[in-house]
């Protein structure tokens, strides 16, 4: 067992590694990207003033002249105007991919303010385990001070009360009644029936119960999630590990292993209650964020 945990904590280690290139990455595509786009205005900025030369001058033209002028005269009349509409063709096309760039643009925003919350949870939950085992993690006041996280799970139940009334309405009591009672008593292992609570409320009352009653039953959970999320909407590549941690927070609260950890079986720890109530409020939030912006 140990071995395979090394193993598991070196995997998830390198994956971290990866993603913290990747996200460094695409900041500097993005900061290279305005710099290019930036550039890519002055030029169509110079083309929209010949664009409104030629149009100027050309729109002056009594057109009632245009009949009399003989072949080889029109010829040379049109010829200005002819050759403008390759530039103006090069033109259509840019506006259509930059349309299509601002919508995966404006697609990532959307996405990275999801992420961002089921992120900022992860952060705060490894802070509070750090603090919990300094034993495991020798450089942990360093590394708190140095980041200075501020927990914003506040912040995200705000959202969520905000949001919920306009899909489910009597969710909306059962959500304010959860939040309440979770934090009206002293965090303790019996409030693993707290989030078996919340479990049947999220996934059930709300998210499963609201894809069944307006898409049918799908084949499998995932898929009620998406139709949750996009309704007749297509999905968003860059969402589905949205998608797929709001699947595996399910499963985490319907587990009911023998061996280990389990909700459902009130086998549980302080810290993990409280790493799955800021995990669950990150993942409605990020899936009600998703929602807002796509939802059809």
């Amino acid at each position: 067992m140990g071995e395979e945990h090394l193993k598991d904590f070196e995997e998830k280690m390198n994956d971290l590694e990866e993603e913290e290139k990747a996200a460094e990455e695409a900041i500097d595509i993005k900061r290279k990207t305005i710099e290019s786009e930036g550039e890519n205005i002055r030029q169509l900025e110079g083309l929209v003033d010949k664009f409104k030369f030629t149009q100027g001058l050309y729109g002056s033209v009594p057109k009632e002249e245009i009949r009399y002028l003989d072949n080889v005269t029109y010829q040379e009349f049109i010829g200005p105007l002819t050759d403008i509409s390759t530039p103006g063709l090069s033109a259509i096309h840019i506006r259509d991919e930059s349309r299509a760039k601002y919508a995966q643009s404006s697609n990532h925003t959307i996405i990275l303010t999801a992420v961002n919350t089921t992120g900022a949870n992860a952060v705060i939950g490894g802070e509070a385990i750090s603090r919990g085992n300094p034993h495991l993690f020798p450089n942990h006041e360093e590394v708190i001070q140095r980041y200075k996280r501020v927990d914003e799970t506040e912040k995200y139940i705000a959202y969520i009360k905000l949001q919920l009334p306009g899909i489910t309405p009597n969710i909306s009591d059962d959500f304010d009644a959860f939040v309440k009672k979770y934090y009206a008593f002293k965090v303790d292992t019996t409030k693993y029936q707290d989030l078996i609570g919340a479990r049947t409320m999220f996934f059930f009352k709300l998210v499963f119960d609201f894809s069944e009653k307006n898409f049918g039953v799908t084949c499998s959970r995932e898929d009620q999630i998406r139709k949750f999320v996009f309704g007749n909407s297509p999905s968003i590549p860059s969402a589905e590990p949205l998608i797929q941690d709001a699947k595996n927070l399910w499963k985490e609260l319907s587990s009911q292993d023998s061996t280990g950890e389990s909700v459902k079986m009130g086998k549980v720890t302080v810290e993990n209650i409280e790493r799955l109530f800021r995990r669950l409020i990150g993942v409605m939030a990020s899936l009600l964020q998703l929602r807002e912006a796509y939802f059809s």
